[in-house]
């Protein structure tokens, strides 16, 4: 692919009965900007104070505890060689300046919706991934879950009914290992039905990035 193609895609990718493409944006950098954001979460300091008969004051009030965590977002402004400029915003940090010739490589879905998922810079000749598999795939809301089949309906309800048999008829014991031992069969089978999605968004990433350096 020569750095003056721009906005090129490749033909459609299947995934778990959908179609996918992925397009090229390419331009050159005219301004990166990062802006980071902290995000403070806290908890704690509920409880509960009384005055007994003789007037003392008893009670239990829990501890505050705060956190926070920062995250960055990267504004990009690009040029194509046709004079159009357009924005995108990325999360995290990216290895670009002023100048750079990029390639965005982003993954469409058929509705039109899209996500870039890297960064091939031209000037510098590396990649640099913006979404993993996973997150690409829950982007798009492709990921199985527990109840968007039937098959994913029968264990839970399944599990329910021999655990209420066990606990009621065969003791105590039997009912939670039946349930968990259901449950823990169908977290298995739909993380590995989840793993190879995010493994095929992860080879169409890969894809464009190689068909970019082409």
């Amino acid at each position: 692919m020569t750095e003056t193609e721009q906005d090129k895609s490749i033909e459609q990718y299947p995934i778990r009965g959908k179609n996918y493409s992925i397009l090229f944006m390419v331009g050159e950098v005219l301004e990166v900007t990062s802006t980071n954001t902290t995000h403070v979460t806290g908890s704690g300091g509920s409880g509960k104070v009384r005055t007994n008969f003789w007037g003392e004051v008893k009670g239990d009030i829990q501890g505050i505890n705060i956190s926070s965590h920062t995250t960055t977002t990267t504004k990009v402004w690009l040029r194509h060689d046709n004079g159009e400029e357009f924005e995108l915003k990325i999360p995290g940090e990216l290895p670009l300046r002023q100048g750079h010739k990029t390639c965005f490589v982003a993954v469409s879905n058929e509705g039109g919706q899209w996500k870039a998922v890297s960064c091939v810079n031209y000037t510098t000749r590396t990649n640099t991934p913006i979404y993993n598999g996973y997150a690409t795939a829950r982007s798009f809301g492709a990921l199985h879950n527990t109840w968007d089949s039937a098959l994913g309906c029968m264990f839970p309800i399944a599990g329910l009914v021999l655990g209420a048999y066990y606990f009621w008829w065969k003791g105590i014991l039997w009912g939670p290992v039946a349930m968990f031992g259901i449950g823990f069969i169908l977290g298995k089978v739909i993380e590995r039905k989840n793993g190879q999605i995010a493994r095929e968004f992860r080879d169409l990433a890969n894809m464009g990035v190689e068909h970019a350096f082409s």
